[in-house]
């Protein structure tokens, strides 16, 4: 098993119980980045560049494992996206008290 296998079976392990000894599932497994938008351009010139180049910095490196990587666009509409909090809690003021006389 590859080295990145390794570190992401014991990863899981840390937050599941311990995977199967027989880790030929691992084979099926398939990493899918997910990014909503409600533009409609190619997902990748949406993308800062910063952005784009982690992005293909990383399905580069699991499809180097031999995993199967799938990048999409979900198209999302104005109407889908959350409503804000209906009451957001006051933050606090960073200042400290003034003495009393």
């Amino acid at each position: 098993m590859t080295e990145y296998g390794d570190k992401f079976l014991s990863t899981i392990a840390k937050h599941w119980k311990e995977p199967e000894q027989d880790h030929s599932y691992i084979k099926t497994l398939k990493f899918v980045y997910a990014i909503g938008t409600d533009r409609t351009e190619p997902l990748l010139e949406l993308l800062p560049i910063f952005s784009k180049v982690m992005l293909m910095k990383h399905i580069r490196m699991l499809q180097r494992t031999r995993f199967d990587v799938e990048l999409t666009k979900v198209t999302m509409s104005p109407d889908q996206t959350p409503a804000p909090a209906a009451h957001a809690p006051k933050r606090r003021s960073a200042k400290p008290a003034q003495p009393q006389p």
